[in-house]
């Protein structure tokens, strides 16, 4: 391949991920006119426009998408060749940043390691956990590569999302907590205390929610950051902690202090999502990261339903 050739294809790869010239230029460390010549070039080479001017900058056609793929991986593996240190066999390692909370640290970074060690040697692991605003707000400066959680339904031509698991909800109690030594009623379910697990400290919930829809209210006596703290938080005491299955599945050791209802209030399954940036579509190891999530959080719904067998209606005796 000709020096032009894969100058040209730098661009590609750069504007495909800048979506803007201005950014490409600046990345790749060339003039705009430099980006738009490079631009032309590949326009006759490929016959198509490949790129569209918006009001938001450029968008790919559907040829570009094609290309976007093997384009891009072959500008990465050219960058690795040159960025190979004497005598090294192998490119200098790239960093996977994925935020999740604790939940998601338990359900998925065992496995997320392995794949990682048996897939990709080289690839080192950054795991943090980062609040929900501020997570989507890194993912989209590309200071993350995958977040990891529950969002909000996306509006945004940026960013991506890949439903990982559908996690129904329980209630669950001291086992000897005598309020509900009869079964869970609503009308028990508002007058207990609640505990409720917000990250970033908020005390209302999609619990919240449905009471509301009700005109009921319970009182949050407790709001932690913690999905695996806070099953023990209400042993030996009334309060009461609606959380998924596969959350409460993570601390089997309490299984025997703590009784397990079906709420006494309509909720929706829990969505635990991956949120990505558009630009990473083409980002295999960022795919196959999503694609592994999704395995592990099949295997996690699975153990979760175990507790199934011990769950008890919502105002029925034991």
């Amino acid at each position: 391949m000709a020096r032009t050739d894969l100058n040209a294809l730098s661009v590609f790869a750069a504007l495909f991920t800048e979506l803007h010239v201005t950014r490409a230029a600046a990345k790749l460390g060339v003039t705009q006119s430099a980006v738009s010549h490079a631009l032309r070039s590949l326009r006759d080479r490929f016959e198509d426009e490949l790129f569209e001017r918006t009001a938001k900058g450029l968008k790919p056609t559907k040829r570009a998408m094609q290309l976007a793929p093997r384009v891009i991986e072959a500008v990465q593996a050219a960058e690795d060749v040159f960025r190979l240190r004497p005598g090294a066999i192998s490119p200098v390692p790239r960093a996977l940043h994925v935020s999740m909370s604790d939940y998601g640290v338990a359900v998925f970074l065992r496995g997320l390691s392995h794949w990682l060690s048996s897939e990709h040697q080289n690839v080192n692991l950054r795991v943090s956990n980062q609040p929900r605003l501020e997570a989507m707000a890194q993912v989209e400066e590309r200071k993350l590569d995958v977040a990891v959680g529950v969002f909000p339904a996306l509006d945004h031509d940026r960013l991506r999302q890949a439903l990982l698991l559908q996690d129904p909800f329980v209630t669950v109690a001291w086992n000897e907590n005598p309020r509900v030594a009869k079964g869970l009623t609503l009308s028990t379910f508002v007058e207990l205390p609640h505990v409720l697990v917000s990250v970033g400290g908020d005390a209302r919930g999609t619990v919240d929610e449905s009471l509301e829809r009700r005109g009921l209210r319970r009182r949050v006596a407790l709001a932690v950051p913690s999905f695996i703290l806070a099953p023990e938080l209400v042993i030996g005491t009334e309060r009461l902690l609606t959380i998924t299955s596969t959350a409460l599945a993570l601390r089997p050791e309490l299984a025997d202090q703590l009784a397990v209802f079906k709420p006494p209030v309509d909720l929706p399954l829990m969505d635990i999502v991956a949120v990505t940036h558009a630009r990473s579509d083409a980002d295999t190891l960022v795919q196959d990261c999503c694609r592994t999530l999704a395995l592990m959080g099949k295997q996690a719904v699975a153990e979760g339903r175990s507790l199934g067998r011990r769950l008890r209606p919502a105002g029925k005796s034991r």
